[in-house]
């Protein structure tokens, strides 16, 4: 949503203003899509807001228990100087006001929330609006946070930063495989074996001695899954995420296979193996974490055997050339999320640049689900999912808290790729070997 400049501003003696201290006024338009929705805005002395909300009251704007739940929230969550008050004069009732840099001790006590999983970063402003006849809030973090990474070394902070801070949320509410699509569900209830191991078949995984390479492992639970069932594959899983590394080997260790699966800490655009050293790798919704797609298809083919085969399900974007509105709210979700979500053609460009011989690559949307993942945002009660969609307001569960955005519906849908490294001849390899060394003798 794009917010346009300050169309006007100045001060006035408004009758609230007892102290004879001029507020500052503003107006603001945003706009979503070609719809203008205005805000009356005012800076004010905190001490000042009860005196506004009565005044708004008594003008017929508020009702008197609306007023009097923002202003008893407002006191509580002790605020500094001053405070932003905006309304929408066009719907009667909407009254939010701004806290700059409020007090986390204090808002974990005034929201009862667990505000950890926003890590040590700064608030810049608290918001408190009333929802539903509930005071709800939203944080705000440093605008710079938001704005796409610019290098790869931003990014991967990013990417660490995300999974170091929200794994113990992540694996509270999603056990050891976190995937926002599951393939063909029995079920609303989130359970993952299941499409990890359709997933594992679709891949042409067989039980058989062979090494299988898994780019952003996560907790390890779809290498433990595969291995369960496949007792002579042997799985190293890679992730950027210390904290996520030390839970995957932890859920390694209970599951006793710790003999046949290794956890490594390496950024997959830069892989510590060994040339042609695994017979198979896999990516299940890993590879949008990706700054450089081409960097991480080179890695897979170097570290691949001849004739071994790569096999992604991924989440992709529609189209690179997305309208506004579509282009904001995959901006949003990959912000929240710390991805950079490619086209399914960037994916498959990636890998025939790296000298895959692509063999698939397509739509699977209509076989995924992301159900389960999404009711996994709201505290529902069991056998009560409908409530979701009758017009009310569940709460949102910890997980929901740091990843819900109502932003409707997102240019994305799930595709599958499998590629295969070619197999080298006689004639191919000998060829590599003098060009290699005739360039090492140049």
């Amino acid at each position: 949503m794009r917010r346009k400049p300050t169309l006007g501003s100045g001060t006035c003696s408004h009758p609230c203003s007892r102290s004879g201290q001029p507020y500052v006024w503003g107006l603001v338009v945003k706009w979503d899509g070609d719809v203008p929705h205005p805000r009356i805005s005012v800076r004010l002395p905190s001490k000042r807001v009860a005196r506004v909300l009565a005044d708004l009251t008594s003008a017929g704007f508020l009702s008197a228990d609306h007023a009097r739940k923002l202003r008893d929230t407002f006191v509580a969550a002790k605020p500094g100087t001053d405070a932003y008050l905006s309304v929408d004069p066009g719907t009667p009732g909407a009254v939010a006001i701004d806290l700059p840099s409020p007090d986390r001790d204090v808002l974990t006590t005034v929201t009862g929330a667990d505000l950890d999983w926003l890590g040590q970063g700064q608030i810049s402003f608290a918001k408190l609006r009333l929802h539903g006849g509930a005071p709800a809030w939203s944080l705000y973090r440093p605008a710079v946070e938001a704005l796409p990474a610019r290098d790869k070394a931003t990014h991967t902070r990013r990417v660490r930063r995300y999974y170091d801070e929200l794994t113990p949320v992540i694996a509270e509410t999603f056990g050891a495989t976190y995937q926002a699509g599951l393939y063909e569900p029995a079920s609303e209830q989130y359970e993952a074996k299941p499409s990890t191991l359709a997933l594992a078949r679709r891949a042409g995984i067989e039980d058989a001695d062979i090494e299988i390479l898994d780019l952003g492992c996560g907790l390890a639970g779809p290498a433990i899954d595969i291995a369960e069932a496949h007792p002579r594959v042997r799985i190293t899983g890679v992730n950027l995420s210390e904290t996520q590394v030390e839970r995957a080997r932890h859920n390694v260790e209970q599951a006793g296979l710790a003999d046949r699966i290794d956890v490594v800490q390496a950024d997959f655009h830069a892989l510590p193996f060994a040339d042609d050293q695994f017979d198979a790798v896999i990516a299940f919704e890993a590879l949008g974490y990706a700054y450089d797609l081409n960097e991480v298809a080179r890695e897979a083919f170097r570290v691949l055997k001849s004739g071994g085969t790569l096999y992604a399900k991924e989440l992709v974007k529609e189209s690179v050339d997305l309208n506004t509105t579509a282009a904001e709210n995959l901006s949003a979700h990959d912000r929240t999320y710390a991805m950079r979500t490619p086209t399914l053609a960037e994916h498959r460009v990636a890998l025939e640049r790296a000298g895959f011989d692509v063999v698939q690559a397509h739509s699977i949307d209509d076989a995924v689900s992301t159900e389960p993942y999404q009711l996994a945002m709201f505290d529902l009660p069991d056998g009560n999912t409908p409530s979701l969609f009758a017009g009310r307001n569940p709460t949102l569960t910890a997980f929901g808290r740091t990843h819900f955005n109502d932003h409707g519906e997102l240019p994305l849908f799930f595709a599958e790729l499998l590629a295969r490294k070619p197999v080298a001849t006689q004639h191919a390899v000998a060829a590599g070997v003098r060009l290699r060394g005739n360039r090492g003798s140049s």
